[in-house]
C-alpha cells in the first residue's frame, strides 16, 4: 500500500511542473485507495492535471500508455 501511495505522489510531483492539460496516469483500479488519493491531489492543482485511469497487469498498462505518448519537449 505504501508503494502505491508513493507512486501516486511521485507521479503527481513529476506532473506538477507540467503545462496546462497534463495527465496524471493512475495504474490501479478506479475506486481504490491509490485512485482516490490521486484524484484528491489532482483536484488541488486547479485543473492543471487530469487523472486518467489505465488499469491492468499490476500497473504495466499504465507504464505502456505513458511510454507510448509523444514527447512534449
Amino acid at each position: 500500500m505504501a508503494r502505491k501511495i508513493f507512486a501516486a505522489v511521485l507521479a503527481l510531483l513529476l506532473c506538477s511542473g507540467c503545462s496546462f492539460g497534463a495527465q496524471g496516469v493512475i495504474g490501479w483500479a478506479a475506486g481504490g485507495g491509490t485512485d482516490t488519493l490521486m484524484r484528491i491531489l489532482t483536484s488541488q492543482m486547479n485543473g492543471q492535471v487530469d487523472p486518467v485511469t489505465k488499469t491492468g497487469l499490476a500497473g504495466a498498462m499504465a507504464t505502456m500508455y505513458v511510454y507510448g505518448q509523444p514527447s512534449d519537449g
